[in-house]
């Protein structure tokens, strides 16, 4: 939506748009409110103050974030985005160049979430009933 209708205002990053920072939140809530239930968003935001602006708007709409890093290291990542068959191709070198932004940011983005799971060696079924496990201890 934002890219169709931004499109004079190009930029390298969805995230960059202030507009889809402030979005983000209020669409989440949205969902939450008309469903009634949890939601997990798989995105990764590699600038802190994004986050923190992310994190801020969904606590001022009164939403409880437990924050998620599925953690691996820059090999199994560039790996990972070489096997991915679904992404198009042309995505692809732009996913690597932001292997190097995410290892630049971990210095933030792991103190900050409330959980780190490393899935160097888990698959998805590990992963997840790791996370399910940590939300079911807050519940």
């Amino acid at each position: 939506m934002l890219a169709n209708n931004l499109a004079d205002h190009a930029v390298t990053d969805f995230q960059r748009y202030p507009s889809w920072r402030r979005l983000v939140p209020i669409v989440a809530d949205e969902i939450i409110r008309f469903t009634g239930q949890h939601l997990v968003a798989a995105q990764a935001v590699l600038v802190e103050d994004y986050w923190r602006e992310i994190s801020k708007g969904l606590a001022d709409l009164g939403q409880d974030v437990f924050h998620v890093v599925l953690d691996a290291d820059a090999d199994t990542l560039r790996a990972r985005i070489d096997a991915d068959q679904e992404e198009p191709e042309r995505i692809r070198p732009w996913r690597h160049m932001h292997v190097e932004v995410y290892e630049s940011a971990l210095a933030w983005i792991r103190p900050a979430a409330d959980l780190v799971v490393d899935t160097v060696t888990l698959d998805a079924l590990g992963a997840s009933q790791q996370i399910d496990a940590a939300v079911a201890g807050r519940l």
